[in-house]
């Protein structure tokens, strides 16, 4: 699938990004600025940002230059939850292939809306005696395990209405949802890990063990200028210090003994990543690297005391 984000922000995107490829694998995206009056360019799906456009409220003119944006694509139309013009306006638009989501959202309604999204375009592609009528169209894929969030600062956690059960359709109608990275390393899988060395050792990942399973964010402070931020509940971590020093600490428990813990307030996250000029990545592909490179590829096990 191929999709174009049309007026997000570029911190919006970075979480897309982030989003799509630990959740929605094979899809590709394009992000270009708001611009009214022109159709955007042909893509399997578009995400737009209404409010981008100037299109936060509606009006006729406003549905216009919606309808001449969009075409006959598919397209997930990102619209405040607070808003009641649009919703209100909805017979006159009720042929458009339009799929609403609400601002702020997270992972999994974001999801939601592009497994609708997908539903929409496979069955556009049908030999036209099998499409179904519009009544019956737009079955979700299935819904998969998924974080409650995977949001980066600019995304709220809180949720939209996702499709009733009942519309879940049996099978994946895109073909492209799958589970995280089979790579990357949880943070029950790293506490698993833990639990099988000997409990005076790693000091380091078994700080950073018990700040994740708090699943409130934290920071990780190595010297006055170079820290980690970890936001576990949204799955990221961002850093501004050299890879080679953590992987060293995580080695060293004397290392380990002066580096510095303290939880942050969730409203204080972005002003503190700002603050350090850093961007999130994935949590579980940074775990996987530091126990691969800290922990023993065969950890040794537990003897009962006889």
């Amino acid at each position: 699938m191929n999709i174009i984000l049309a007026g997000l922000s570029p911190r919006d995107e970075t979480a897309f990004d982030l989003f799509l490829k630990r959740f929605m694998a094979g899809w590709h995206w394009q992000g270009l600025p708001a611009k009214k009056g022109a159709p955007l360019p042909g893509a399997d799906v578009l995400v737009v940002d209404l409010a981008a456009h100037g299109w936060a409220q509606h009006s006729a003119q406003a549905q216009a230059q919606l309808q001449l944006a969009t075409g006959q694509s598919v397209a997930v139309l990102l619209v405040s939850s607070h808003d009641a013009s649009w919703p209100s306006a909805k017979a006159g638009f009720q042929q458009q292939k339009w799929i609403w989501l609400g601002k702020p959202y997270n992972a999994e309604s974001m999801r939601s809306a592009l497994s609708q999204a997908a539903a929409l375009v496979k069955d556009d592609k049908k030999p036209a005696s099998s499409v179904l009528p519009p009544a019956a169209a737009g079955n979700p894929m299935p819904a998969t395990s998924l974080p409650k969030a995977f949001v980066l600062p600019g995304l709220s956690v809180s949720t939209v209405a996702t499709p009733p059960a009942e519309k879940v359709a049996e099978d994946d109608p895109a073909g492209v949802l799958h589970a995280p990275d089979d790579h990357g390393l949880s943070p029950d899988d790293l506490a698993a890990q833990l639990s099988l060395l000997p409990a005076e050792r790693f000091l380091l990942l078994r700080k950073l063990s018990a700040g994740l399973q708090a699943r409130t964010p934290f920071e990780v402070r190595f010297t006055v200028q170079h820290c980690l931020v970890v936001h576990p509940a949204d799955g990221w971590v961002a850093s501004n210090t050299p890879k080679p020093v953590i992987l060293r600490v995580c080695n060293s428990d004397a290392l380990a003994a002066s580096v510095t813990f303290r939880e942050i307030e969730v409203a204080q996250v972005e002003e503190r990543l700002h603050q350090l000029g850093m961007s999130p990545h994935d949590l579980s592909d940074f775990l996987r690297e530091l126990a691969v490179a800290a922990i023993p590829a065969s950890p040794p096990k537990h003897t009962p005391s006889t």
